[in-house]
């Protein structure tokens, strides 16, 4: 079962949805795609990953990720402002190539 840490997962999502809320702001259209789901091999190399800086994020994603066998794994896709029908595009292309 999937625990989560309540420090550790709202300390991840406010550094994760740093990124993202500027699409928003923007006014990118935006979509996310599952194309998989995390095994338990996932799980299995995420106790020796340490990131690309073994920095605070790095720690406190491998923390709140920690057990999420079976929870999807997706893709966000971006495209520029007034572009919702290439959004849509790659993201219909995104659910071809990886089908769930």
């Amino acid at each position: 079962m999937w625990r989560v840490n309540e420090g550790s997962i709202h300390r991840f999502c406010t550094a994760a949805t740093g990124y993202t809320s500027l699409f928003n702001l923007l006014n990118f259209p935006a979509g996310v795609v599952p194309v998989t789901t995390v095994t338990e091999e996932d799980d299995r190399l995420l106790d020796d990953w340490r990131g690309y800086g073994n920095d605070a994020f790095d720690r406190s994603m491998k923390e709140t990720t920690k057990g999420a066998v079976g929870l999807p794994v997706a893709v966000q896709c971006v495209a520029l402002p007034w572009q919702e029908e290439k959004c849509l595009r790659l993201m219909k292309e995104v659910e071809t190539l990886c089908p769930m």
